[in-house]
């Protein structure tokens, strides 16, 4: 059986200075690249790899992100899930205008 890891992919991208898109995936992978195609999966199923922004990997879960959408009671059940199996896919996506 593999062993698997718990990583969390997020992007926060800036758009020319009209608005902010961020997107964050918890998934469990067997490496930062298998959570960067469960994150391109989760949001860009069948776009090319950007050129002009890129992803972050982070290995657990990246309480201090989440922890702006999710109260620390779902960041807990999110990390027992994460342990608890190795199939979890948890995303979360925003974008708002600056204007």
């Amino acid at each position: 059986m593999s062993k698997f890891t718990v990583y969390t992919v997020s992007l926060n991208h800036f758009a020319t200075g009209e608005g902010v898109l961020m997107q964050v995936v918890v998934a469990c992978a067997q490496s930062e690249d298998e959570a960067l195609e469960v994150f391109w999966h989760a949001f860009y199923r069948g776009e090319p790899l950007p050129k002009t922004f890129w992803p972050t990997v982070r290995r657990g879960v990246a309480r201090e992100l989440l922890g702006h959408w999710c109260t620390a009671g779902a960041l807990d059940h999110l990390e027992a899930l994460a342990l608890a199996s190795d199939n979890l896919n948890f995303s979360l996506s925003c974008s708002y205008d600056l204007e």
